[in-house]
C-alpha cells in the first residue's frame, strides 16, 4: 500500500499583503463616501431643525393681533433687568447686545441655568396672546437661539399697513444664521 502525500499550495506573504493593500484601495474610497454622507446627513438634520423652528415662530405670528406685533426687543427686554449673570449685562439697554444673547427657545438645562430670567420671560408671555402656556424644548435645542425683528414695511402710505416679520435662528455648534422673513398686514 503506497500513500501518496499531497500538497496543498497556500499563499504567500506577498500574494496576502497585496490582495490587503488592493482591498484597502477599493475600501477607503467607499468608507470616505459613507462617513461624508454620515456627516453631511447630521447637517441636513440640523438645518432642518432650525429652518423648522423659524416656521413654528412664523406660525405663531400669524395667530397675533396686528396692532400687538412687536419684536422681541421691545416686549422681552426687560426679562434682563438687574441680572447677575454678566453675559446678559446691558442687553436691556442695548438692542445690539440683546439679540447677542437672547432666545426664546428654553430647555430644561437653559431653565435650570437661568431660572430668574426664564421666569420673567414666562411672566411676560402669559401676559400677552395667544399663546398662554409654553412648552420647553428638548435639551437637543441647546444649539439654537431663536429671535423675532418686526418692521414696518410700508412704501408709502396706504390704507393697509404691512409688517415684515423676520425670524432669525442660530446654530451656536455651526455658527450658521438661518433667516425666514414673511409680510403680515392688517387687511380684513
Amino acid at each position: 500500500m503506497e500513500f501518496k502525500i499531497r500538497y496543498l499550495r497556500g499563499f504567500s506573504l506577498i500574494e496576502v499583503v497585496a490582495t490587503v493593500a488592493l482591498l484597502g484601495m477599493v475600501a477607503v474610497p467607499f468608507l470616505n463616501i459613507f462617513l461624508s454622507g454620515n456627516k453631511m446627513s447630521g447637517e441636513s438634520k440640523e438645518d432642518l431643525v432650525a429652518i423648522n423652528l423659524a416656521r413654528e415662530k412664523i406660525e405663531q405670528i400669524t395667530l397675533t393681533i396686528f396692532e400687538n406685533l412687536e419684536e422681541d426687543y421691545y416686549i422681552f427686554r426687560d426679562i434682563y433687568k438687574d441680572t447677575i449673570h454678566q453675559e446678559f449685562k446691558d442687553a436691556d439697554e442695548n438692542r445690539a447686545k440683546f439679540y447677542e444673547v437672547y432666545s426664546d427657545v428654553w430647555t430644561e438645562e437653559r431653565k435650570e441655568n437661568f431660572p430668574r430670567v426664564y421666569n420673567r420671560f414666562i411672566s411676560i408671555l402669559e401676559n400677552r396672546g395667544p399663546i398662554r402656556t409654553y412648552n420647553s424644548y428638548s435639551d437637543f435645542f441647546n444649539d439654537f437661539r431663536r429671535y423675532t425683528v418686526v418692521e414696518d414695511y410700508n412704501s408709502d402710505k396706504k390704507s393697509v399697513s404691512i409688517k415684515k416679520i423676520t425670524v432669525y435662528v442660530f446654530n451656536l455648534k455651526t455658527e450658521k444664521e438661518y433667516k425666514l422673513s414673511t409680510l403680515i398686514t392688517d387687511y380684513k
